[in-house]
């Protein structure tokens, strides 16, 4: 990097860090520090820097002595930019499509150079003539090349925190709604930050008489083979047989063919033996793109009992959900995590082959066929889908 690149980027990480942590950079960055600024700048900015390339980072920006010479893209250092100067959400097909000249990290750079006696940078750093760097960078360039050639294809990463879910948010990022119900639609925003969806009457279940489909399913297309996806919930609390929020990988756009869904679900139905409701993780797939034939239901694991006068205890260990769905080819893990408080563990409940090429993802809740004793809120704080490298 040029001098003014350099010394930008050395306070440009400083100040990330001071955002994140509220206390200047004094010492190199652990592991767990380096992810948690990671997360918080793909919360803040909807792009990604690695774990391993932050930590480096500090390494570096505080000259230590075994730390090596950082030459962070200018991607990531629009990223960064983009961090400290709180820019608008975006996503990297956004960035790439709309702002692939990297204005917030030009727009940084300039007001260092306003001010370069602010910077200190390393001591100790040992500087190549401009010759050899020209030619070491030309060498990284035709290796970067190379690599991209042989990439399965471009990973993208999509975030939606819903912090706003209006029609014109919701759009602009890529989702759309099928089958909507204006009544219930229209109270999407009830609670603040989320994107709030209702247990109504409706299903995708093949093999089906009875067509009545899912309402105000958010949908979006799938921009990678193989990916990881993860819907947050907020204080989801079913009570009737059998409601149940989740999402679905199919692929068709109508959602009634191919598909695998996962849900949260209410269950009190035994087969007339007495036993405490509760709620399950539920995992069915559609074999047949007809959709005449009925799906096979390879999750059905119990989450959460409900005892008779616990139920508030019982939900308040609910009060944060999530479903995850990895798949690479055609195999696929699920997971899920539950707790009180954010920041409890994934549990791998099925891993499997599935001969299932989705196109689309969608968001639900619903009630099933079920008579409609309650419409309940399903809250939803936050969507993400990474995509993954196929053959690992």
């Amino acid at each position: 990097m040029s001098d003014i690149n350099e010394h930008a980027f050395l306070q440009l990480f400083r100040e990330a860090c001071l955002k994140c942590f509220n206390v200047p950079l004094s010492s190199p960055l652990s592991e767990t520090d380096s992810r948690v600024l990671a997360n918080a700048i793909l919360e803040k900015t909807g792009l990604v820097i690695g774990v391993k390339s932050i930590k480096n980072y500090s390494f570096y920006v505080l000259n230590t002595s075994d730390s090596k010479k950082e030459n962070p893209s200018v991607a990531t250092l629009d990223t960064l930019a983009r961090y400290v100067l709180e820019a608008p959400f975006t996503n990297e097909a956004s960035r790439k499509g709309n702002e692939r000249h990297h204005p917030y990290w030009f727009k940084y750079r300039a007001g260092v150079a306003a001010a370069p006696h602010l910077i200190e940078k390393p001591k100790n750093n040992r500087r190549l003539p401009t010759l050899s760097i020209a030619i070491l960078l030309t060498t990284l360039i035709a290796a970067l090349i190379i690599w991209q050639s042989k990439k399965e294809g471009p990973l993208s990463t999509f975030v939606d925190s819903f912090h706003t879910a209006g029609d014109a948010a919701l759009s602009e990022k890529g989702w759309r709604i099928t089958e909507r119900d204006t009544t219930w639609w229209s109270k999407k925003e009830i609670k603040a930050g989320h994107l709030t969806l209702f247990t109504m009457i409706g299903d995708n279940w093949p093999g089906l008489n009875i067509n009545i489909p899912i309402r105000n399913l958010v949908v979006r297309e799938l921009e990678e083979s193989c990916f990881s996806a993860e819907l947050q919930f907020s204080n989801f609390s079913p009570r009737e047989n059998w409601q149940q929020a989740g999402m679905i990988l199919s692929e068709d756009e109508d959602f009634s063919g191919k598909l695998l869904r996962i849900s949260f679900s209410y269950n009190d139905f035994f087969g007339g033996y007495p036993k405490d409701p509760e709620v399950i993780i539920q995992g069915l797939y559609s074999t047949e793109s007809s959709g005449k034939v009925k799906p096979e239901e390879f999750v059905h694991e119990p989450i959460l009992t409900i005892a008779p006068g616990y139920e508030s205890i019982a939900y308040s260990n609910f009060a944060k959900s999530a479903i995850k769905i990895e798949k690479r080819q055609n195999h696929f893990r699920i997971l899920h995590n539950a707790g009180p408080s954010e920041g409890f563990a994934f549990k791998e409940v099925a891993r499997g082959e599935f001969d299932l090429n989705p196109r689309f993802v969608g968001l639900f809740a619903i009630q099933g066929l079920a008579p409609e004793e309650a419409i309940i809120p399903v809250h939803i704080d936050r969507f993400s889908i990474t995509g993954l490298k196929c053959g690992e």
